[in-house]
């Protein structure tokens, strides 16, 4: 499966990270930071914010599912999730989006 994944360098989103990595899918790890991304198989580190409308729209397309684990910390938290379903509405193939690292990891 390829899963975009938002907030991949933070607490929560590396641990997905690696587990995603451990079962073979191929990750577009994203965060402010790529540096901060640990670098495993299958997943390709690269720069991204929630923020950014057009530049994460560009970066989800064409994946199969999205996990956001951007707290979206200092800047208006409420509207990291509501920018997220927008996007993902706009450019995937089907409409969801799985926020809870359990779900993700469940349907993979």
């Amino acid at each position: 499966m390829k899963i975009a994944l938002i907030g991949a360098s933070g607490q929560a989103g590396s641990r997905i990270l690696k587990e995603l990595s451990d079962r073979g899918h191929t990750i577009t790890a994203i965060a402010r930071n790529p540096d901060k991304i640990a670098r495993l198989p299958g997943a390709t580190a690269v720069k991204g914010d929630v923020f950014d409308k057009e530049g994460l729209a560009a970066l989800i397309k064409g994946h199969d599912a999205v996990d956001c684990q951007d707290q979206a910390r200092g800047r208006r938290r409420g509207d990291a999730p509501r920018e997220l379903t927008w996007r993902s509405r706009r450019h995937l193939a089907w409409p969801i989006v799985a926020v809870i690292a359990a779900t993700i990891l469940v349907i993979s």
